[in-house]
């Protein structure tokens, strides 16, 4: 695998917002300023990323290889309903992951 920056959840997907939105009632952020929600989208987007994607490492490299080629032309198209839709079938556990990010941040509270 190379070392590419790969960004399955790209950063216009409505995922990404809804995330950031629920990240930010957990910390308790206002975000009514739009640098400062520019900057933690931009945190969110790029934290999650990384979190799902060494999830998918963890995969067989098959496994793994298969579903970085599934996602590429969904990624290039920036097709969010494909491209959720090919997490959630390959992914079996794509929403816990989601959910587990949100944990992490919750414990960023305390």
């Amino acid at each position: 695998m190379s070392n590419l920056l790969v960004t399955p959840i790209l950063f216009q997907y409505d995922f990404l917002d809804d995330l950031c939105a629920e990240a930010a009632h957990i910390l308790a952020l206002d975000l009514s300023d739009e640098t400062k929600y520019q900057q933690f989208k931009l945190s969110i987007f790029a934290n999650f990323n990384r979190y799902l994607i060494d999830s998918i490492l963890f995969l067989p490299n098959g496994v793994a290889e298969g579903l970085f080629a599934k996602l590429v032309p969904v990624m290039q198209a920036a097709d969010e309903a494909k491209t959720l839709e090919i997490l959630r079938a390959d992914l079996d556990y794509f929403d816990e992951l989601r959910g587990d990010f949100l944990n992490i941040i919750k414990t960023l509270k305390k």
